[in-house]
């Protein structure tokens, strides 16, 4: 659990302190990391999908490949653009990515990165290798240090190869208060020693939940203050607005806002950017579809034109097929302003290669899990008494929430906050992983 806490609060602050940089992004077209479902046969040639199937199953059992492609308006066709396929370890760690780039004939490696981990099971290091046309070429190497129990992060240092030696490049540094980083630190090296960069400093609310963040800058002798953002949540602590400031020689003024609503579950459906002109106008404006399930239909981005949202982009997400494999199809298109035309086109991939599409039908017709949505208590129901060896729920960040391996029938999950959440069963030959929604 304390693993657990803390790997939530690195990645919610990862995600904070890359806003607190700049302007935070409100827009991302295809493709990124997203949620999956599945597509039983994709062949795009010459690309060997049983190839790399094949090198997977000697490190473990997922596989995790992203294909996208960029619409060609004179031959009215989809051409391939790139591809990445993410490795994972017989224990699900990841274990490496690489990229290819098309050149109208062929997948060229374009760049891979390699993870290991410590004793502990946390990250040790990755290194990032670009392709030269011939070989792979160390580029980066990123080190990540912890405390004598080994699960504080006290620094992270990347380095740069200079065509012989490891360099340094840049280093973060993270102090821990009472459980929770409240203070990170920017440094880069100057070819003797390290010099600040930047720095924030990181409140928290009763719910463990980051409240507040400043940022200073370092102007070569005293840190001076640069952003403030300040976060408010709903009653279900889902993130509800951020409000930031830039500091004007004596004073804090406004900069940026986003609003942001939700579903009962706990689904993103909106969020609106605003800027401040003196007072606050709106910018832009994100909102979501959803089916009846919950699965992510659209994304629709608009621009705000002065009196009425106008359309710019979107992206529409379908979810074909079934079997041991799960995939996402998305799609970009732009607004033209009559009609929305083709921009790029992202296929995601995820294989467990452990177990076969058979088995998986059949147990999953064997298993019932209800009430689902449910609120306090889910029972779960296995024909012909199935053992089930543990039962894991992971929330929509991948993260798990609860871990049982003393079975019964009846699940506790009045812990969970509404939301949508994966509930895995483990037997002893498969992995069963179902949707499950608590309000």
């Amino acid at each position: 659990m304390k693993k657990l806490l803390l790997s939530l609060i690195i990645v919610s602050m990862a995600l904070i302190l890359s806003a607190q940089n700049g302007k935070m992004p409100t827009k991302a077209k295809c493709c990124g990391k997203m949620n999956i479902d599945q597509m039983t046969t994709i062949i795009y040639k010459p690309f060997d999908h049983n190839n790399v199937f094949n090198q997977k199953n000697s490190k473990g059992p997922i596989i995790d490949t992203t294909i996208c492609f960029n619409w060609d308006t004179l031959s009215l066709s989809w051409i391939e653009s790139t591809m990445e396929i993410v490795l994972y370890d017989t224990t699900n760690k990841l274990s490496e990515h690489l990229y290819y780039k098309w050149d109208g004939n062929n997948w060229e490696p374009d760049e891979k990165t390699i993870f290991t981990y410590n004793s502990n099971d946390a990250r040790d290091e990755y290194i990032t290798y670009k392709w030269d046309g011939s070989i792979w070429v160390n580029d980066t190497k990123t080190k990540y240090f912890y405390d004598v129990g080994g699960y504080q992060i006290e620094e992270i240092i990347t380095y740069i190869w200079d065509g012989s030696v490891w360099g340094n490049s840049s280093k973060t540094i993270y102090n821990w208060s009472g459980g929770v980083n409240d203070e990170v630190t920017i440094q880069s090296w100057d070819v003797s020693n390290w010099v600040n960069q930047k720095k924030y400093i990181l409140n928290y609310n009763g719910m463990m939940s980051i409240e507040e963040v400043t940022t200073y800058d370092w102007n070569g002798t005293n840190w001076v203050e640069y952003s403030n953002s300040e976060y408010s949540y709903d009653a279900n602590n889902n993130m509800k607005e951020i409000i930031r400031s830039i500091w004007i020689g004596s004073a804090w003024e406004y900069d940026e806002k986003h609003e942001y609503t939700y579903h009962q579950y706990g689904y993103l459906l909106e969020e609106i950017y605003s800027t401040w002109n003196g007072a606050w106008e709106y910018f832009d404006r994100t909102t979501r579809t959803y089916s009846g399930v919950m699965d992510l239909l659209e994304v629709l981005f608009e621009h705000w034109n002065g009196t009425a949202w106008e359309n710019d982009y979107r992206n529409t997400l379908t979810y074909p097929g079934g079997g041991n494999c799960f995939t996402q199809v998305i799609i970009s298109e732009d607004w033209t302003g009559s009609a929305w035309l083709n921009d790029e086109k992202c296929i995601q991939i995820y294989c467990d290669l452990t177990i076969g599409i058979d088995e998986i039908g059949a147990m999953s017709r064997e298993l019932s899990i209800y009430p689902n949505p449910a609120e306090n208590e889910i029972s779960i129901y296995c024909k012909n008494a199935i053992t089930i060896k543990e039962i894991n729920i992971y929330d929509q960040i991948g993260q798990m929430v609860l871990h049982e391996k003393q079975i019964s029938n009846k699940i506790d999950v009045s812990m969970l906050r509404p939301g949508m959440y994966i509930i895995e069963l483990v037997f002893k030959k498969l992995k069963i992983r179902e949707k499950l929604i608590i309000r």
